[in-house]
């Protein structure tokens, strides 16, 4: 088991992983955004907290921060190059087969970072799906379950049960599991999962209505501990659920000695002043950043554009090639003008003349050009706008990124 392997490898570095609490987050969507809020609302409690996400959008480092800064440069590639020499003596030892995988190898100098930098909280986004991600190695505190949608069916599974297992493998014996909305087929399998390990289930909007718009305040969320009033700091509707999602865990966990049932003030504050980037982010006044790269995700921003009458746009498309592209198109053209086709500069992604072709198949007739340069599409984009028009750029984190690293050399 590919576990086994990391965990084998982790034995060798005196498992770095078990001196600092950890929680372990996974989802279809929203996983990034429920662990950027755990990570913010704790360290404004302070707990020196270290946060581990992926993909990163412009820099590597992204990837790894404690209390909001990221690893610097120089120790990540120390750190890496101790790794690497690791791995080879584990290898002529025997004790790994062959090297680690470029995330894995990421994972296990986040541990050694968190470990000598003292953190004492870890929030870990999974990468992908749960029970064989690297940073499934450790033992949380708890596991967060926030979505279960198709995405990645090359890998997870091909239905919504199947995808579900996989992410059902976090579920750690007689430690709590906080879900999030989820499909009936996909809850079955958590709840069945959680009872075969003793593991207690809390569903953060059981029963329904425990989150209400509170006017111009923000967002009421009712729970156990008492009502919590909030202005989530990341754009969208979904972002409220998101939060009540992380607020359900902090809940859970006890950490106010003088009200433990109850989440502090200062981790509310911390909701509200989270920061994660390519998310409904708005890069220019009329530039919007979103990496939606499946059609729950593209679901939820085409509620955004909906909610702020954001029609008629011109649109930056591109994805990879193992994403449903043809229902994310559908979702989002008919809020467009026009689109610009192009791929991010990784290897999976989707060949904008292949794409073209095939929304035409499918019988999208809105105008599309098409541009493999990211550079000279961002160029062609903004050349055919109108004045004040807005530019949407989506369908691929990686793409957002490629569009953020252009950006910022502006």
């Amino acid at each position: 088991m590919e576990l086994d392997r990391v965990s084998r490898f982790l034995d060798g570095l005196g498992r770095p992983a078990e001196r600092f609490r950890a929680l372990l987050v996974t989802g279809t969507n929203g996983k990034g955004s429920v662990s950027t809020y755990l990570s913010s609302a704790l360290s404004h409690m302070g707990f020196r907290t270290g946060l581990y996400t992926s993909p990163h959008l412009v820099r590597v480092e992204e990837r790894i921060k404690i209390d909001g800064a990221q690893i610097p440069e120089e120790t990540l590639t120390s750190l890496v190059g101790f790794l690497k020499e690791k791995v080879d003596e584990a290898i002529s030892k025997g004790v790994l087969p062959q090297p680690l995988t470029f995330f894995e190898l990421l994972t296990v100098a986040a541990f050694l970072w968190f470990k000598e930098e003292k953190v004492d909280w870890a929030v870990l986004e999974i990468g992908l799906g749960g029970r064989l991600d690297a940073t499934n190695v450790v033992n949380p505190e708890a596991s967060v379950i926030t979505t279960v949608a198709l995405d990645h069916t090359q890998i997870l599974g091909k239905t919504v049960a199947q995808i579900a297992r996989e992410k059902a493998g976090i579920v750690k014996p007689g430690k709590p599991v906080i879900i999030g909305k989820l499909p009936p087929s996909a809850r079955r399998v958590i709840e069945e999962t959680c009872q075969e390990r003793n593991a207690p289930l809390f569903g953060a909007f059981d029963p329904p209505r425990r989150l209400l718009r509170n006017g111009r305040a923000g967002w009421l969320y009712r729970s156990e501990g008492g009502d919590y009033l909030y202005r989530p700091s990341l754009l969208g509707v979904h972002q409220a659920y998101n939060a009540a999602i992380a607020l359900k865990t902090l809940e859970l966990l006890s950490l106010d000695p003088l009200n433990p049932e109850r989440v502090c003030e200062k981790a509310l504050l911390g909701l509200q002043e989270a920061k994660i980037e390519g998310r409904l982010e708005w890069a220019r006044e009329n530039m919007l950043l979103d990496g939606a790269h499946n059609p729950a995700g593209m679901a939820t921003l085409v509620a955004y554009l909906k909610s702020k009458g954001l029609r008629n746009l011109s649109c930056l498309f591109g994805v990879s090639n193992d994403k449903r592209m043809i229902t994310m198109a559908r979702l989002l053209f008919p809020f467009c003008r026009r689109v610009v086709l192009t791929r991010s500069d990784v290897a999976k992604a989707q060949d904008p003349l292949e794409l073209s072709n095939m929304l035409h198949q499918a019988g999208l007739r809105i105008p599309m050009e098409v541009e493999l340069d990211p550079q000279k599409a961002l160029a062609r984009l903004r050349k055919g706008a109108r004045p004040q028009e807005t530019l949407l750029v989506t369908g691929s984190l990686y793409l957002v990124g490629n569009i953020k690293a252009l950006l910022e050399r502006e």
